[in-house]
């Protein structure tokens, strides 16, 4: 299968091979997972701020980036991670996205291909100026037929001239439109039939092409011919003066916009062999601006131009003759435009500024590539470079650094033989956008996203809404294709506005900033370093196109702050701060511009500094005040809005009534409907209002009407005539047109400044509210913060009125949690307030001053509890009252809801009488129930002669009989059912124990339920889901039920033959671990075990822990005079005084010969797999295998994180003998041996580790602890 090789056409009609995405390259190890780098940047420069916004406050950029602007605007960019939710599609159609590189380096350019470029280019301008613009390139034998070899070769022959009667009629045209050619002078191609000739040059084939003549000939009559014919005419023109007006430029490109034109064959001529393309009819799409395709205009005799004047001519007469840009809604005679149209287009037609600001190429322009052919030329450029550049050893990793550093040293040191290219900037309104559109994903959800570049800058937070032109270099996302050492140059943002980037897909990208605070410093030192780019650069310091290294930068002090961009990620750049970047690789980023609420003070500087280089702007700065002013803008927007609308509208006002005073004989016209015109003094955008004279074209604002005498007269225009005469009419013909008049603006004003004083008029409603004579009252506190909460302003006042509002609050939810509540009997109140926190809570009221409902209630309520106490004291002390008195009064203290000490003494009186009631009923059966009436007897005082006491008592002893017989007959080993029947008929006719009696009665059916319950127990115990077997404690629980058995069932044996089987498993883990005098218990042991694996095994940050143990300081603690690691004096055996004995101390992991005195065992991890999948054959698991589980666990984490650490060995050349120490320190620390790894640590460390000191080896000898 041939390869694909690039293309020097300007518009591709092959689709490219389908292009697969690049993997996600491995995150650098210069980063850690937060975003933050491990290491110093090269050059030292300061690292600017990463974000990682939450799923919830991603939602709104224009909030999250106004909340991180205070931190991230003084480094002059930041780096933003979007949540892992957040993953908008590739949607880019690689098949049929072709684009131009441009020199990155100052390559030589390939003059043949740039020739032919630049011809394409022209030609497709001069066709799309006529309304039919070349969508495709036309194709003979399924190649795309070379223009620029097909107008040489006919040149070579002599021409073209007329044979059959669509030639002469061409010919016939092209000699009234253009005199200065003869038909008798034109060449011989065409006669002397040479296109079978031209066609063979071009290699063609009559074999594959049957008509192959008329195909060239017809290719040629339609593309070139016209074109050649124009050249010609402008080659005279250009000799001839030109108007000011005339000041197009010529040298944009509009064959980027792709192919426009589907392939067909040939009309007519020749046979279906015949593969010949090119347009029949031309067919314009509508351009994509910001995602969304705009609707079809009508032509200009189906449009209303009754308002709409020529912008060349500025008249609105000859409306049949008027066209209306799709792009910008401007007018223009056809007879005005060069080269004039004869005809309205069929299609879309677009004037020349548009067609100016569209993709305009500022590099030199190399072939067009597809995705999938410039990946080859980036990866194979990346691979040639760095095996070139790389010393020592080849399978070094290209890391970030070593990439930047390697680019400022070619930079540097001038290389400028590398062929590094790259598609920057290419325009989405004719590539497409990475990002889905609604135009083509309708349902994909990121087609509307708030993130998506082509919805970021028309959202109605974004001032850019409010600019009335169409500035496409603000709002058009714009793509970028890069490769290894690809670089753009530093620069500003337009119109020092925001700006996102986000790199869809490939490898990084890095930043350089130089913040807005340092930004004037930036342009001294660009000046001092490069002193010929003033001169080189018209726009300096605007435009700065320079690629100065930040070392030089921060070596004059200028703070320069970097970030790395990966894929997925977005970078945000700030207002005035100056930034470059340079590619890693090959990648595909996408970005726009964007403009928060303090942008007006930003564009204003930029428009002053572009005014003084005589720059136009895109739109009016005092147009665009003006329209937010006119759209009801927030109270947010007022707030700041006030002040430039102010100044903006006194200078408006001013300039006028300077004008006035001036010419006091002027018209005035008030116009809504005023064009957006240009002065032509200053260049400035009259959108409010112009000056204008009868006898010229031309307009100024207010502020320049004095030079409306240098106009160019109607005459002189007409006649092309380049004597310009002075404008000599009276003041009378001069008219002052303007959009709003005085009043209209000072209303503007006036409106948003009265919205904008919302926060202060707040603030004097509010103190006007406090300090009234009367206590404010709660719902009004709460009105007035409500008012401030709709105010997107930060008030002082208001923040206190929350606090306050929330305190009172909280004061009327406890108020209310028992205010109006009334009390059920027999409720439990565990919730009941008591007398002495009512009293507080009105106490507590009282010292915040506002009044509200609940303190009148509150105060009413204190009544009442004041009432029932003096009622519930006489009523105790009358001995008169009967139960039914002292019950209603009792319920009314209850109704009242509030503990009150009066009420228990209420209820002993009741209760009292109450048992006088119940002693004189029929026997009680409940054995209870006899002997609580008893005790109520004796708390109650009742008389030992009271026949119901004596009654009660010799029940009491039947009783305490039946009781007594029912103990002895269930304490027994085995029970009749003949004694367990005669036990209950005896309950039948005597006071009894329902719980006894209810034994009793179950007794004889508890046997067979045990052994239900028991075959059920070991039919779980079958689960295959060892989750889902029972457990140990489960089995002993059901042997426990046992004991509740008079006999034992079968199912018991089976049972405790399981029983056995796990206390063998567990006395097994308890040898595995435990010593022979092992002082504390099991459980103690397990606990201990478990903290100190998870200790031994987690990641702790450096100073977190210490010893073998991995806890934290405590107790005495010696520090190794090897690696000055601090040992717990108990874990290393060694106590206070031996320390002091001895000169100095090494520690185990230093000195291998060092013992470790240790508790307990240590198993291997094997070992303890091998008894948890002993116990997975159980049918009842002990809890001790939940707890291997969670041992494994954590000492696998550890195995794993060593055997990273020693893979990093292979590729690190110096492995850090600390680190080294570190894990030797968990591995021995932990009770859990890890033979291998910790054999490979100690061969590592005896590899690289530095001599210990000799008199240290002989004072541990000394001292005892050498083994």
């Amino acid at each position: 299968m041939s390869e694909e090789k690039p293309s020097n056409k300007t518009l591709g009609v092959k689709k490219a091979p389908k292009f697969e995405l690049p993997k996600a390259p491995v995150p650098p190890d210069s980063e850690t997972p937060n975003g933050e780098r491990g290491r110093e940047r090269v050059f030292g420069i300061e690292e600017a701020p990463t974000f990682f916004p939450t799923a919830e406050e991603f939602l709104d950029p224009y909030e999250y980036i106004g909340h991180i602007r205070p931190v991230a605007e003084k480094y002059g960019m930041c780096k933003i991670i979007p949540p892992a939710s957040w993953s908008p599609p590739f949607s880019l159609d690689s098949e049929t996205f072709h684009f131009s590189t441009k020199d990155n380096r100052g390559i030589p350019k390939q003059t043949a291909a740039v020739a032919d470029e630049e011809y394409i280019q022209e030609l497709c301008k001069f066709h799309s100026k006529q309304g039919q613009p070349i969508h495709k390139l036309p194709q003979l034998d399924h190649k795309p037929v070379d223009l620029l070899i097909l107008k040489n070769e006919v040149a070579l022959r002599g021409g073209f001239q007329n044979v059959s009667s669509p030639c002469l009629t061409l010919l016939v045209w092209t000699q009234r439109n253009n005199p200065s050619l003869s038909l008798l002078s034109a060449p011989q191609v065409t006669v002397e039939k040479k296109w079978a000739e031209i066609g063979r040059t071009m290699n063609y084939s009559r074999k594959t092409c049957t008509s192959l003549s008329n195909s060239l000939k017809t290719i040629y009559s339609r593309f070139v011919l016209p074109f050649e014919l124009h050249m010609s005419t402008s080659t005279r023109a250009d000799k001839e003066p030109r108007l000011a007006y005339d000041d197009v430029d010529d040298e944009s490109e509009l064959s980027s916009a792709g192919p426009l034109f589907d392939s067909e064959s040939d009309d007519g001529h020749g046979d279906r062999n015949t593969e010949s393309s090119f347009p029949s009819s031309p067919v314009t799409p509508t351009p994509a601006q910001n995602g969304f395709s705009k609707p079809p205009k009508a032509q200009s005799s189906k449009s209303d131009p009754s308002s709409i004047a020529c912008e060349i001519c500025r008249k609105d007469q000859n409306e049949e003759a008027l066209l209306l840009c799709d792009g910008c809604d401007r007018g223009y005679h056809m007879y005005c435009l060069s080269p004039p149209l004869k005809v309205v287009p069929k299609t879309d037609w677009f004037c020349p500024n548009c067609i100016a600001q569209v993709d305009s190429i500022t590099s030199e322009v190399h072939a067009r590539y597809s995705l999938q052919l410039f990946q080859k030329k980036a990866q194979k450029f990346k691979e040639e470079i760095f095996s070139s550049m790389r010393t020592g050893d080849s399978s070094k990793a290209v890391t970030e650094d070593l990439t930047e550093e390697l680019f400022w040293k070619l930079v540097d040191a001038g290389y400028d033989d590398l062929d590094v290219e790259c598609g920057s900037d290419l325009s989405s309104a004719l590539y497409g956008s990475g990002f889905p559109t609604i135009e083509r994903n309708p349902r994909e959800k990121y087609s509307l996203d708030k993130w998506n570049p082509n919805i970021l800058p028309t959202l109605p937070d974004c001032l850019f809404s409010s600019i009335d032109t169409h500035v496409p270099e603000l709002v058009v996302p714009r793509l970028n294709v890069g490769m290894c050492f690809s670089s753009f140059s530093w620069r500003y943002e337009p119109y020092y506005a925001y700006g996102i980037d986000f790199l869809h897909w490939g490898d990084s990208k890095t930043w350089y900033c130089v913040p807005a605070s340092d930004a004037r410093r930036f342009e001294e030192v660009v000046r001092e370093v490069v002193p010929d780019l003033s001169t080189q650069e018209p726009e300096f310091p605007l435009r700065l196109a320079t690629m100065v290294s930040p070392e030089t930068l921060k070596s004059h002090g200028i703070k320069v702050t970097a970030v790395n961009q990966r894929a997925g990620q977005l970078v945000v750049t700030f207002p005035q701060a100056c930034h470059a970047e340079f590619c890693h690789g090959f990648n595909f980023g996408e970005n726009v511009n964007f403009a928060l609420s303090d942008w007006p003070q930003h564009v204003l500087q930029y428009l002053n500094r572009s005014r003084a280089l005589r720059k136009e702007p895109a739109f009016s700065y005092d147009g665009l005040m003006v329209a937010l002013a006119s759209n009801e803008p927030s109270i947010k927007t007022a707030v700041w809005l006030h002040a430039p609308l102010k100044e903006v509208v006194d200078q408006e006002i001013a300039n006028r009534n300077a004008l006035r005073s001036r010419c006091p004989d002027m018209k005035e016209e008030v116009d809504p409907g005023l064009p957006v015109t240009r002065c032509s003094h200053c260049k400035e955008l009259n959108r409010l209002s112009t000056l204008s004279c009868s006898c010229t074209i031309k307009v100024t604002c207010p502020a320049h009407g004095e030079h409306v005498s240098f106009f160019a007269t109607k005459e002189v225009v007409e006649q092309c005539n380049v004597n310009v005469n002075l404008c000599e009419c009276p003041p009378d013909a001069r008219v002052l047109r303007i959009r709003h008049s005085d009043e209209e603006l000072q209303r503007m004003v006036s409106e948003v400044t009265d919205k904008a004083e919302l926060p202060s008029r707040w603030v004097r409603k509010f103190h006007e509210s406090v300090a009234s004579l009367k206590l404010p009252s709660l719902n009004t506190l709460k009105h007035l913060l409500n008012d401030a909460e709709k105010i997107p302003v930060f008030i002082n006042e208001a923040a206190f009125l929350k606090i306050f509002v929330n305190r009172a609050n909280e004061w009327v939810e406890k108020a209310n949690s028992f205010l109006g509540k009334k009390h059920r009997r027999g409720s439990t109140r565990p919730n009941i307030p008591s007398e002495e926190h009512v009293r507080g809570l009105f106490t507590e009221v009282l010292k915040l001053n506002f009044h509200s409902p609940e303190i009148l209630s509150l105060e009413q309520l204190l009544q009442v509890i004041d009432t029932f106490k003096a009622e519930a004291h006489a009523a105790l002390a009358d001995p008169g009252m009967t139960i039914d008195q002292l019950r209603q009064l009792y319920q009314s203290g209850i109704s009242v809801n509030v503990q009150m000490e009066e009420l228990p003494k209420l209820m002993n009186c009741i209760r009292t009488m109450e048992w006088n009631e119940l002693a004189s009923c029929d026997s009680p059966t409940d054995l209870s129930k006899v002997e609580q009436m008893l005790h109520m007897a004796s708390d109650y005082d009742i008389d030992v002669d009271d026949s119901s006491l004596k009654r009660l008592k010799h029940l009491q002893a039947r009783g305490q009989r039946w009781k007594q017989s029912a103990v002895a007959i269930l304490d027994q080993d085995m029970i009749t059912s003949a004694e367990l029947e005669a036990l209950i008929e005896l309950a039948r006719e005597s006071p009894h124990v329902p719980s006894l009696l209810s034994q009793a009665e179950s007794l004889l059916s508890k046997v067979q339920d045990w052994s239900v319950s028991a075959r059920a127990l070991l039919g779980r115990g079958e689960n295959p889901d060892i989750l889902q077997r029972p457990t140990v404690d489960e089995l002993h629980q059901m042997l426990g039920r046992l004991k509740e058995i008079p006999n034992k069932p079968v199912e018991v044996y089976i049972l405790e033959h399981e029983q056995e089987l796990t206390d063998k498993w567990c006395a097994a883990v308890k040898k595995a671990f435990l010593k022979v005098q092992t002082p504390k218990g099991w459980d103690e042991v397990l606990e201990v075990l478990q903290q100190n694996v998870s200790k031994c095994s987690a990641v702790e940050s450096q100073g977190e822990a210490y010893c073998l143990c991995r806890s934290a300081d405590s107790g005495f603690m010696i520090e190794c005079d090897s690696c000055h690691e601090w040992y717990h004096g108990h874990c290393v055996k060694l106590t206070r005084k031996d320390a002091k004995s001895q000169r100095s101390y090494i520690c185990p992991i230093c000195n291998p010969a060092v013992g470790i005195s240790r508790v307990f065992k240590r198993p291997t991890l094997e070992d303890l797999y091998k008894l948890i999948r002993e116990s997975s054959q159980f049918k009842f698991i002990p809890r001790e295998r939940e707890i291997l589980l969670s041992l494994t666990d954590d000492a696998s984490s550890l195995r794993l994180q060593i055997r990273r650490f020693l893979a990093t060995l292979n590729t690190t050349p110096s492995p850090s003998i600390t680190q080294i120490q570190h894990y030797l320190r968990k591995v021995e620390g932990m009770m859990i041996h890890l033979p291998a790894e910790t054999a490979q640590l100690r061969q590592i460390q005896s590899a690289y580790e530095l001599p210990i000191n000799h008199e240290l080896d002989s004072a541990s000898e000394e001292s005892g602890y050498s083994s």
